[in-house]
């Protein structure tokens, strides 16, 4: 079963958190009545990426990655829209957390890293032992992995958490950053199954 993140920013407006993204907010009429979400276009994350679940909550965290922070549970300032999407999920999502842009800008993301265990083509096995280019094809196998496929070897290599969640700083921070000053902009986030 695999794992997903639900992911909204908010900004503090005059001390009070609103949803910062409230223009892109659509309304659905659904046959059990109207559904305001996020179109996916708009989606702030829409990267099913372990490493970062575990590097943001702990979450599918088969690599023993230390989160920047354990899961806080919701903030009691909530937005009522993101308030709403929590509620629409309750009962199937887990790990509700929220950290701040401050904390994602202030975390050294060069100097955590972890040791990345997976079956590899040979062929990428090779290059990362004479020139350091990271595998780019993988197949996870866990601390148990028994034989490897074809043409395939078992590898461990060392990955910086800022290569494993390139996608999440070039893409997800930098829209976080449009919406206001570090410490006023949150990232409030759960997980489903």
């Amino acid at each position: 079963m695999s794992c997903g993140i639900h992911l909204f920013a908010e900004k503090r407006v005059d001390g009070v958190w609103v949803h910062a993204q409230e223009d892109d907010v659509v309304t659905e009429k659904t046959g059990c009545g109207e559904y305001r979400s996020i179109p996916h276009e708009k989606d702030l994350c829409d990267i099913q990426n372990y490493e970062l679940f575990a590097m943001l909550a702990g979450v599918r965290n088969y690599y023993q990655i230390k989160p920047i922070a354990e899961p806080r549970g919701l903030p009691t300032d909530l937005s009522s829209f993101v308030a709403e999407r929590a509620e629409a999920w309750y009962g199937d999502a887990h790990n509700y957390s929220w950290l701040t842009l401050q904390e994602l800008k202030g975390f050294d993301w060069t100097g955590h890293n972890f040791t990345r265990r997976a079956f590899v083509t040979t062929e990428d096995a090779e290059r990362y032992r004479a020139i350091g280019v990271q595998p780019s094809c993988i197949i996870r196998c866990g601390d148990n992995p028994g034989p490897p496929p074809p043409r395939h070897e078992y590898f461990e290599w060392m990955v910086t958490y800022a290569e494993e969640a390139k996608d999440f700083l070039e893409r997800t921070v930098p829209k976080l950053e449009k919406f206001g000053e570090p410490g006023d902009v949150r990232i409030v986030f759960w997980f489903d199954n």
